[in-house]
């Protein structure tokens, strides 16, 4: 996959994609946290939070099979959270 380099706005817009397709019941959920998961290694503490709020935030996911889409990539979103620190802990 080639992917645009990892800068601040790059992290902005994929917080807005992110935000757009939640609750959404559309093919759209599905692309956005397959690509959403396909670069978390590559983005900030920051944006990771922020995505990590988001979805606590979120009231209504959609049907079934998109909730547990967000609930996979929440998963994810946490996990790499873990990592970043634990880096940091080690700096």
């Amino acid at each position: 996959m080639n992917i645009m380099p990892v800068d601040e706005a790059y992290e902005k817009i994929l917080c807005c994609a992110m935000r757009y397709a939640l609750g959404r019941q559309t093919h759209i959920v599905y692309e956005v946290a397959d690509y959403i998961k396909k670069v978390l290694p590559a983005l900030s503490l920051d944006t990771l939070m922020i995505m990590q709020q988001d979805i606590e935030n979120q009231h209504g996911f959609g049907d079934e099979l998109d909730e547990k889409r967000w609930m996979m990539l929440y998963v994810d979103i946490l996990n790499e959270i873990k990592k970043k620190y634990a880096c940091e802990m080690r700096e």
